[in-house]
């Protein structure tokens, strides 16, 4: 992660998931990666790799979703 990539922390994208109503199924199956992937990166037990960091990433950015200073919201005007 570059010194410009706004943070993605495990808290991050739990509070992405709850802004979105989503599940880790849900996550899962939109991001592409298997949900035990997603469940041991939320709960800091593995450090994800970055593909399946980027593609949970990719998953809310879709959506519309940001991070910045580690805090997920909504773009602006979205």
């Amino acid at each position: 992660m570059s010194a410009t990539t706004p943070l993605f922390t495990p808290a991050a994208c739990k509070d992405a998931r709850r802004m979105l109503g989503w599940n880790v199924l849900d996550l899962s199956h939109k991001a592409g990666v298997d949900a035990q992937a997603v469940v041991r990166f939320e709960a800091g037990r593995e450090i994800a790799t970055p593909e399946v960091h980027t593609a949970i990433r990719r998953a809310f950015e879709e959506t519309g979703i940001e991070f910045r200073c580690g805090t997920p919201r909504r773009k602006a005007g979205l």
